[in-house]
C-alpha cells in the first residue's frame, strides 16, 4: 500500500468514526467536474492537506484497485509537514494500523 492510499485510509476511519469535524480538524468532501473524490483537511497546528482518489487510467504508473491517490500540501501560510509527518498526525485520531 502506498503512503498515499494509506492517508485516505486513515482520513476515511477519522470520517467513519469522528465525523468531519474533530478537536481543532475539519475535513472537507468534494467531487470535482472530473468525478475524482477529493479532501481538504485544515488542522489546528496550522497543516492543510489535499488528497484526491481518481479513477485510475490504463498508463497510470501507481495503481491500486484501480484507483491512483494523491497528497499534496500546496497553500501558502500553512505549515508543511510531508505525508509522513501528515500520517503520524492524523492517525493520532484514527489509530489505523500503520507497518
Amino acid at each position: 500500500m502506498t503512503r498515499e492510499r494509506l492517508i485516505w485510509n486513515i482520513v476515511s476511519e477519522i470520517l467513519d468514526t469522528h465525523g468531519d469535524e474533530v478537536d481543532g480538524m475539519s475535513i472537507h468532501e468534494y467531487t470535482d467536474a472530473y468525478g475524482n473524490d477529493n479532501r481538504k483537511i485544515y488542522h489546528n497546528q496550522g497543516y492543510c492537506f489535499e488528497l484526491s482518489k481518481e479513477e485510475a487510467s490504463d498508463i497510470e504508473a501507481c495503481i491500486e484497485e484501480g484507483f491512483v491517490y494523491t497528497f499534496s500540501e500546496p497553500w501558502d501560510g500553512f505549515q508543511e509537514a510531508g505525508i509522513d509527518k501528515a500520517i503520524e498526525i492524523l492517525n493520532e485520531y484514527a489509530g489505523y494500523p500503520v507497518f
